[in-house]
C-alpha cells in the first residue's frame, strides 16, 4: 500500500464514518483520498463501494492505480463504469464511476441499495451532476441512514458550508505533504510555457543537487513535442561529442553530459503524478508544472455554466 499523508489518518476517519451517515473529509492534493480511502474502507468490511469522478479519464485511470495497489485484476474486485464502457463484474467491490452513470443508475434504483458506501470525490468541481447528487445523497441518508455511508471529499471545498447543507456533519482535514515543500512561481508570464519548461527543469537539473524531475503538461501532444525537443538536444550532444574527436576542443563535454543524464519526462495526470512524488524517498525532487486550470463559473447573462482557463506554471521544490 502507498506510503500517503491520508494513511496516517485512517483509525480516525474510520472512527467518523462509522459514528456518523455523511462525513465530509477536506484532503489536499496529493493526500491519497482518491486512491486510498476506498482500500480503507473495504478492509474494514463494506461490501460494495462507489466513488465517483467528475471526468471519465480519472475514473478510469484511478481504478487502475488502486487494482495494482491491492493485486488484483482491473473489472474483478476493483473496476470501473464510464459511458459506453463497464468494465465491472459481480464480484466488484470498489466501482468508480463518473457522478452522471451513478445519476442513471439512480433512476433504476432510487435508494441505490446496491452500494453500502458512496463516495463523492472532488465535489469542488460543482458541476450540474454533482449537486443533483448531493441533493440525492442527503434524501437517502434519511431512508437508509442504517445501512449507507455516504463521504464528500475535495481538496479546496468549503467544508464548513458543506457541513450545514448535510445538517452539521462532521469535517476532517487531511494534509497533504509528508516532507516540507517549497512552492517557487514564475515572476512573468513566459511566451511558451513549454519552452520555459523545458528550460526551467534543464536549469534545476545542472544547478541542482541530483534528485528526480517531474515535468507535467495539460496535452498528451505538449509531452511528445517536448520529447522531442530533449531528443534533438540529446542528437546535438551527439554531434558536439563526434565533433571533439576530430579536434574542436573548445566545448565543454561535461557539463552537456550532466545536463541530459538521468533526464527523463513522464507524462500522467498531476494529480497522480503528485501522488508518486509522495511515494519517493525523502530527497531532493522537483516537479515543474507547466498546466491550464480550468476554474468553474456560471455565466448568469447567458444563463450556463462555464469552464474559466487559467494558466499555472509552477516549480515545486520537494
Amino acid at each position: 500500500m502507498a506510503t500517503l499523508p491520508i494513511v496516517q489518518y485512517e483509525d480516525k476517519i474510520i472512527e467518523t464514518v462509522e459514528n456518523n451517515s455523511i462525513t465530509v473529509i477536506i484532503g489536499e492534493t496529493g493526500s491519497g483520498k482518491s486512491t486510498q480511502l476506498s482500500q480503507m474502507l473495504h478492509r474494514r468490511g463494506y461490501s460494495k463501494i462507489a466513488v465517483t469522478q467528475p471526468r471519465r479519464v480519472a475514473a478510469v485511470s484511478v481504478s487502475r492505480r488502486v487494482a495494482q495497489e491491492l493485486g488484483v485484476q482491473l473489472g474483478e474486485e476493483v473496476g470501473y463504469a464510464i459511458r459506453f464502457e463497464d468494465r465491472t463484474s459481480r464480484n466488484t467491490r470498489i466501482k468508480y464511476l463518473t457522478d452522471g452513470v451513478l445519476l442513471r443508475e439512480s433512476l433504476a434504483d432510487p435508494e441505490l441499495n446496491d452500494y453500502s458506501v458512496i463516495i463523492l470525490d472532488e465535489a469542488h468541481e460543482r458541476s450540474l451532476n454533482t449537486d443533483i447528487l448531493m441533493g440525492l445523497m442527503k434524501r437517502l441518508v434519511k431512508h437508509r441512514s442504517s445501512n449507507l455511508k455516504v463521504l464528500i471529499t475535495s481538496a479546496t471545498l468549503d467544508g464548513d458550508k458543506v457541513s450545514k447543507f448535510f445538517r452539521d456533519c462532521p469535517v476532517l482535514n487531511i494534509p497533504g505533504k509528508l516532507y516540507p515543500v517549497e512552492i517557487l512561481y514564475s515572476k512573468e508570464r513566459p511566451v511558451s510555457y513549454l519552452d520555459a519548461a523545458l528550460k526551467t527543469a534543464l536549469d534545476i537539473h545542472v544547478r541542482q543537487p541530483e534528485g528526480d524531475i517531474l515535468i507535467t503538461a495539460l496535452l498528451y501532444h505538449t509531452l511528445i513535442v517536448g520529447c522531442c525537443r530533449l531528443q534533438k538536444f540529446d542528437d546535438a550532444l551527439k554531434f558536439l561529442t563526434q565533433m571533439k574527436d576530430f579536434g574542436v576542443s573548445h566545448i565543454n563535454l561535461d557539463e552537456y553530459h550532466k545536463l541530459f543524464h538521468s533526464l527523463c519526462l513522464k507524462a500522467m495526470d498531476r494529480k497522480m503524478a503528485i501522488e508518486q512524488l509522495e511515494e519517493m524517498e525523502p530527497m531532493d525532487r522537483e516537479m515543474v508544472d507547466n498546466q491550464l486550470s480550468k476554474m468553474a463559473a456560471v455565466d448568469l447573462d447567458m444563463m450556463k455554466e462555464q469552464l474559466e482557463e487559467m494558466y499555472l506554471n509552477i516549480r515545486a521544490l520537494f
